[in-house]
């Protein structure tokens, strides 16, 4: 008996993530696969949701898939209509689009030209909340380091580590399973070293009533962002070798992840300025915003700062 078409873009969905899995994306140019397993969990909720509203427009479930195809611009039409936000309208066109075999570039998607909103909704009385001496801990490590949330809950006394000179904190499991080690500019390196102060190897950085408050950390995550690219931009500036010291050491960070620096199109791109795309850049004017950046410290603070290892998500998530 033949699969339902909820299955075969299940199956389609597992088949892509188990030919990205521990793939770098860098070696994945062309996204046809799948490598966190977050995406394949949001792709299979949406696939779920388009099989659904199939099934309520009076498809049979056994459809085939040259059928399901030539409804992907009706459904994205309908969430449009419902006032569905361009991001997820976004996130669900790629999902269908992946799970059905056929490129997203094919379909109309209104463009993603605000910030995407991140992190915990703050309350009126934000900055009673940033004055509590509770909480002064968590938000001095947050402005200098720029994790996650949940990854502030995993920190153990151990993550604290010194490489080459250099101050790191350490991210055991970061989004999509990652690990990363954050670099920590050398005038913060006091103020992280007294949060690690007194902790044992295998204890929390932080308790739990550290982090139960209201505060959006990724607000802390995106400013982190920017202060350094605004640190890296006023050393190149002092320093005219500093530039070439930041490209090398890039490489070498690179080289140490595992990942072909020359396969990466903003290391082969780092002579010239990474011009905001269409659609974010509408929205920084609107909020006199810059529209171009030097590409050598906006890819630091994407490596380093972020684990991102792309401009492009560092400008559209972070800049603005």
């Amino acid at each position: 008996m033949s699969q339902t078409l909820k299955n075969k873009m299940r199956s389609n969905l597992f088949a892509a993530y188990r030919r990205g899995k521990g793939m770098p994306k860098s070696q994945d140019p062309d996204r046809k696969h799948i490598h966190a397993r977050r995406t394949l969990d949001g792709y299979l909720r949406e696939t779920n949701r388009y099989a659904a509203w199939l099934k309520a427009q009076g498809h049979k479930s056994r459809m085939p898939i040259s059928e399901a195809v030539q409804q992907i611009q009706p459904y994205l039409d309908y969430l449009i209509d419902k006032g569905y936000a361009p991001a997820t309208v976004h996130t669900t066109a790629a999902a269908v689009c992946k799970a059905l075999g056929v490129k997203m570039r094919d379909y109309h998607v209104p463009l993603r030209n605000t910030p995407p909103k991140k992190g915990r909704k703050e309350p009126d009385n934000i900055a009673e909340i940033e004055n509590d001496p509770r909480y002064q801990r968590i938000i001095s490590f947050a402005r200098v380091v720029g994790i996650r949330r949940e990854e502030y809950e995993n920190l153990k006394g151990r993550d604290l580590i010194y490489r080459e000179g250099h101050c790191y904190v350490h991210v055991a499991q970061g989004k999509g399973g990652k690990r990363q080690d954050q670099l920590i500019d050398d005038i913060d390196v006091p103020v992280v070293e007294a949060c690690f102060a007194g902790i044992g190897p295998d204890d929390p950085v932080f308790a739990p009533w550290e982090l139960s408050h209201q505060l959006n950390l990724h607000r802390y995550r995106r400013e982190h962002a920017q202060e350094m690219y605004a640190r890296y931009m006023a050393r190149m500036e002092e320093d005219p070798g500093y530039r070439q010291e930041l490209i090398q050491a890039l490489k070498c960070t690179f080289e140490r992840g595992g990942r072909d620096w020359r396969k990466n199109r903003d290391m082969s791109l780092l002579d010239h300025p990474y011009y905001v795309q269409k659609g974010v850049r509408e929205d920084m004017i609107a909020h006199h915003r810059p529209v171009c950046y030097d590409r050598v410290a906006l890819l630091a603070v994407s490596v380093w700062h972020l684990s991102h290892w792309r401009c492009g998500v560092t400008v559209g998530n972070y800049m603005r």
